[in-house]
């Protein structure tokens, strides 16, 4: 979608997330959630250029390079689980991009969607502290420990740990987080990948 289909330049909204088909038994209720999202997509396409219309006529700035995508990556079918990265990505002025992390992660079975509360044979509290520990593990085995050199909270891991925000890869477990969230904000949006050997015993694997 764009402002005007004839002006190049023009501030552009775009949409892809995934269907799935026979081979998937939960494809209708997964299936249903998509649409969910791409309804609440085109409200949020009518807002944002909305936005752009009333920067245009207040004569602040040029919209051209404005964007916003909802989007997604790494899609993992397993033999139980669907699962995959999905996001909303915008540019509406400023220094940089801001995305939003979305990951969805699906029963293949039932189309249940799932957090992680349902991939944990312990309660919340004994996987959030166990993978948050890897984070960290993670870090500082690829160089990238300077995270939390410069202020930050050695507990904000856990602080900022949200249960949902994860999908899943043929080797582990991916947590994500926002922007500010855990690093500064040259980090973007960090995401650590935590391989299923290290809680294995106690995750309900494939």
């Amino acid at each position: 979608y764009r402002e005007n289909e004839d002006e190049t330049g023009s501030a552009v909204f775009s949409f892809q997330m995934p269907l799935f088909g026979s081979e998937i038994q939960g494809r209708e209720q997964i299936n249903r959630v998509m649409r969910e999202v791409k309804q609440l997509a085109l409200k949020d396409r009518d807002d944002f250029f909305q936005k752009v219309q009333e920067v245009k006529e207040a004569g602040y700035e040029d919209c051209g390079n404005w964007f916003k995508t909802y989007g997604y990556s790494n899609l993992y079918v397993g033999e139980q689980y669907i699962s995959f990265y999905c996001y909303i990505r915008t540019y509406d002025g400023g220094i940089r991009p801001w995305e939003e992390a979305i990951p969805l992660t699906f029963n293949r079975e039932t189309g249940k969607y799932l957090t992680m509360d349902e991939l944990f044979t312990v309660n919340r509290n004994a996987y959030m502290k166990r993978l948050s520990s890897a984070v960290y593990k993670y870090a500082e085995l690829s160089g990238e420990e300077y995270f939390w050199n410069e202020g930050f909270d050695q507990n904000v891991l856990v602080k900022e740990f949200k249960p949902y925000c994860f999908y899943l890869t043929s080797d582990g477990i991916v947590l994500c987080y926002g922007r500010y969230e855990v690093a500064p904000g040259a980090a973007g949006d960090p995401a650590f990948e935590i391989p299923y050997t290290w809680f294995e015993h106690i995750f309900i694997g494939e």
